[in-house]
């Protein structure tokens, strides 16, 4: 659960520090304060743990923010000293790390942000995500977040920002960061050691110049991440919007480069309080060294954005006038630094591209994006999904699959998942040749994606546009239960009795006097697992077969198996083993109850009592027994209150009934 803390605000010897500290539990706690002495930073906690929130037992969740909100820490110095240092860079190739899909994609959605601020602004308005759009209505409403109109006004006024490129060292300063609020479950900028955001940038390299830090330890999705940062609600820290202006630089130092560590992990400190399900920091310096950056990508879901999984590892990168060269990382993203200011050319080659692409661009004092979107010329055309239709609604286990052919496509591929992203697959077959495909044991109440691509001897092409579908199965078939397969009744009512269906509303159950069950004598609904019938419907000596079918607003769920009884010579007449009819004494019982008769010849007996489920909870086993009249004491005071059926055996005849247990 979720609640915002505090914020602190100082200037101290011109120097500006910005601090916006909001806690995702309920409790409050200052994490620390950082002062600045000539360029230099100490901590007046230095090697002490710093004040953790204690574990809460929220009372209720309408006191707690859906979503929690990040923190930050936004060091800026009004001196503009900056920093020329590098990071490690590798001869011939420019390293600027290795982030992963996730990682690039929080970046792709932070430099869109500040290439345009009008935009991203109308972008927020809109917003969907469900984590977002509830903390946002929480935080509003306690007066603690500014409206979807504010914050579309703001971004409005903001001006552009080049783009940040990402920074190896500062990769691993964040990760490192992140990692430490997982192992000891926390959120804040001090290390579980003490250790402070300004000395961890001293370790990485970059103590030295403007720096900023934004923190999450409760977040999802890259996306959700960066829309709860811009937004920056909070008690405090819609006063500050420090995590806001580290993003979006709108006002003062204006960075450069960025590490961002995401991990995937749930805290364990117990209570409220784990972190989870994705930790985040983003370290951000600003530095003198521009850059031309950007991402190499195979635009899947064709919304001219990458998206995490799309970037193409391996592709080289080279700048007309560069020293450095550049190869993509796994996530496709690069980063090569400028020399000069010029008119250059970029070219991105090899990898997963078919031919090299290249373009012109003008580069000057800021960093310069530049990104490359997969070519497929002379590969196939997407297909076009035709069934499941989009958005609809399938009420079997099974789906099945049509798209349209694609002219020269020798192989097609499948995919379906159950998140938007298509990385948790449930099917992944591109192997086909034909334009279509059935797959069975899709789940209920489960929404899936799915998409398909053709291949040509030049190879694969782009994915198709991706729709979804969604499952209500009706329910699964019941067990029959009572009366046994072949059981004689000779009970003035039969009592029918069956397992429960997972998500039935009713049961229909059908009796008839044939197997196939075309000839109904009784069709019954029933909002239960129990039917009771009067053997005044049936005429005696004669075999009947029953079923149960059970059926939810999704439809009628599959029958049962067929059982059969059979009724006593004369309807409810007595056996020529008994020599008078069988008694229940009390039925309804509350505690001991006596199961009475009288065999009219020798013969083998045992009773039966089962529960609901029919599962035999009581035996009486008499073996041979003479003529005689006979009590059973059957003590049920322990059991719950319900319908117990009982099945009589003697010789080779069968008897059922029921007995009722009420408290």
């Amino acid at each position: 659960m979720r609640l915002a803390t505090t914020a602190m605000s100082c200037n101290h010897l011109s120097l500006n520090m910005r601090t916006s500290i909001s806690l995702r539990f309920a409790t409050l706690a200052i994490i620390g304060v950082a002062y600045f002495f000539a360029g230099r930073s100490s901590f007046a906690q230095v090697g002490v743990h710093p004040a953790l929130p204690a574990a809460v037992t929220p009372a209720s969740n309408a006191h707690y923010p859906p979503v929690h909100h990040p923190l930050t820490l936004n060091v800026e110095r009004s001196t503009g000293v900056k920093s020329n240092a590098k990071p490690q860079q590798v001869l011939g190739n420019y390293d600027s790390g290795d982030p992963t899909p996730d990682e690039q994609m929080l970046l792709e959605c932070i430099n869109r942000a500040r290439a345009n601020p009008d935009s991203e602004g109308i972008r927020l308005f809109n917003t969907t995500d469900p984590d977002v759009s509830s903390g946002w209505d929480y935080w509003i409403g306690q007066g603690a977040a500014e409206t979807r109109a504010q914050v579309k006004a703001d971004f409005a006024t903001y001006p552009a920002r080049p783009p940040l490129a990402f920074n190896k060292n500062l990769i691993t300063a964040a990760r490192g960061h992140s990692q430490d609020m997982l192992t000891y479950n926390y959120q804040g900028h001090t290390n579980y050691d003490g250790t402070t955001f300004p000395q961890r940038m001293d370790a990485a390299g970059f103590g030295a110049f403007a720096s900023g830090e934004n923190v999450d330890a409760y977040g999802h999705r890259p996306l959700e991440i960066n829309e709860s940062f811009e937004i920056d609600w909070g008690p405090n820290n819609v006063g500050v919007l420090g995590h806001r202006q580290n993003t979006i630089n709108y006002t003062g130092s204006i960075f450069t480069e960025i590490g961002i560590g995401m991990i995937d992990g749930t805290g364990s400190g117990g209570g409220g309080g784990d972190v989870g399900p994705v930790i985040t920091t983003e370290d951000y310096i600003e530095g003198t060294q521009n850059y031309v950056l950007g991402v190499v990508y195979d635009d899947q879901n064709h919304n001219l954005f990458y998206d995490a999984g799309e970037g193409l590892a391996g592709v080289t990168i080279t700048v007309t006038g560069a020293s450095y060269s550049a190869v993509t990382s796994t996530s496709g993203g690069y980063a090569i630094p400028i020399d000069a200011p010029g008119n250059v050319t970029v070219t991105a080659s090899g990898g997963g591209l078919s031919a090299p692409i290249t373009k012109q661009v003008s580069v000057g004092s800021d960093n310069v994006k530049v990104d490359f979107i997969k070519d497929y010329t002379g590969f196939p055309y997407q297909p076009t999904l035709i069934t499941p239709i989009a958005d609809t609604l399938i009420n079997t286990d099974t789906a099945f699959f049509v798209w349209n052919s694609v002219a020269g496509a020798t192989k097609y591929r499948i995919q379906c998942a159950t998140d938007t992203l298509m990385k948790k697959l449930v099917l992944n077959d591109s192997t086909l040749s034909t334009t279509m495909r059935t797959f069975v044991g899709v789940k209920d109440t489960t929404k899936y994606y799915w998409r398909a691509a053709a291949k040509n001897d030049k190879g694969w092409g782009q994915y198709s546009l991706i729709e979804t579908f969604s499952v209500a199965l009706p329910p699964n078939p019941v067990t029959l239960v009572f009366p046994k397969n072949g059981a004689t009744i000779v009970d003035s009512s039969i009592t029918l009795l069956y397992t429960t269906s997972k998500g039935a509303l009713s049961y229909l159950i059908d009796v008839a006097k044939d197997k196939n069950l075309t000839n109904i004598v009784t069709s019954d609904n029933s909002n239960d697992t129990t039917d009771f019938l009067s053997v005044a419907l049936f005429d005696p000596s004669t075999t009947y077969y029953w079923r149960v079918r059970p059926q939810n607003d999704n439809g009628i769920g599959a029958a049962s198996p067929t059982w059969s009884f059979s009724t006593a010579a004369s309807g409810v007449a007595v056996s020529p083993s008994l020599s008078s009819d069988i008694t229940i004494s009390p039925n309804p019982s509350n505690g001991e109850t006596h199961i009475r008769f009288s065999l009219a010849n020798t013969n083998d007996v045992s009773l039966k009592i089962f529960d609901i489920t029919g599962k035999e909870i009581k035996r009486f086993d008499l073996g041979t027994s003479a003529p005689n009249t006979y009590d059973l004491l059957w003590d049920a005071s322990k059991r719950s209150p319900g319908v117990y059926p009982y099945e009589l055996t003697i010789g080779s005849q069968m008897r059922t009934g029921r007995i009722m247990i009420v408290k």
